[in-house]
């Protein structure tokens, strides 16, 4: 939703959910294929079950580089900015912040970024 609404992905989520900001976003996807809209305007919904497998990438080994050594407080846009200037970007296809679980003693549904990267080139 920050993307289509071009909102900064910084931007904290307690920010948007405001009043105000929550009837923007329902306005702005109320035609929207994949999202519903409450009846009274102010509530997001998906029209279907979101699959988590749906959203992983074919790992592709021979386009593939891992990279190491990035801060465990790093954003995605500081680890985007910093490939950027190291390689170019016209051949970036693709970034993947690796997470791990936050414990891994204790099993855990949070995950946490663990500072290594996938970066996905567009060609080999």
């Amino acid at each position: 939703i920050k993307q289509i609404l071009n909102i900064p992905k910084t931007t904290p989520v307690q920010e948007l959910q405001s009043t105000e900001n929550r009837s923007i976003i329902c306005k702005a996807v109320k035609d929207s294929d994949l999202l519903l809209v409450s009846n009274d305007g102010t509530k997001l919904g998906r029209k279907e079950k979101f699959e988590i497998g749906s959203q992983k990438r074919d790992f592709n080994p021979g386009r593939t580089v891992m990279v190491h050594g990035f801060p465990v407080e790093a954003t995605f846009d500081e680890v985007d900015q910093t490939l950027n200037a190291g390689y170019d970007s016209a051949k970036i296809d693709y970034i993947r912040l690796r997470r791990v679980p936050k414990a891994a003693v204790t099993p855990s549904k949070s995950f946490s970024f663990c500072g290594t990267v996938f970066v996905e080139l567009k060609q080999e």
